[in-house]
């Protein structure tokens, strides 16, 4: 007898199969009937390659078109690029605060900063 140890529910709109889903290792079953598409592994890569390539060249346009990295050869600006770690920040969040040593050096893709200092009042 074989018992199932973990049981989900997917609706209209998520998606399942081999394709780095975070369903690998289920098992799909029809809970109702079921209307669905299909597309094929080798099809679904396709498309992801065009995609990755597009984004890609979005990028290093991005970054060629930067004051500070426009005197930097395309294949130096191709390995700094993959080097950039992208993070997404919601409004509020701090990146360092006043007093922390910054380490790293950031490039504002999309959105603004609010860059300020807390001034420290001395009474003598």
């Amino acid at each position: 007898m074989v018992w199932f140890t973990d049981c989900r529910t997917i609706s209209s709109g998520d998606t399942f199969g081999s394709m780095g889903s975070a369903w690998e290792g289920y098992i799909p079953s029809t809970g109702s009937d079921c209307h669905f598409a299909v597309l094929e592994a080798r099809d679904y890569s396709k498309v992801l390659r065009r995609l990755e390539k597009e984004a890609f060249e979005k990028k290093l346009a991005f970054f060629r078109n930067l004051p500070s990295l426009s005197m930097v050869g395309m294949k130096l600006l191709r390995k700094l690029m993959n080097l950039f770690k992208e993070v997404t920040l919601k409004r509020g969040d701090y990146v360092f605060k006043q007093g922390s040593l910054a380490t790293n050096v950031y490039v504002i893709f999309e959105g603004d900063f609010e860059i300020y200092r807390k001034k420290i009042n001395k009474l003598t």
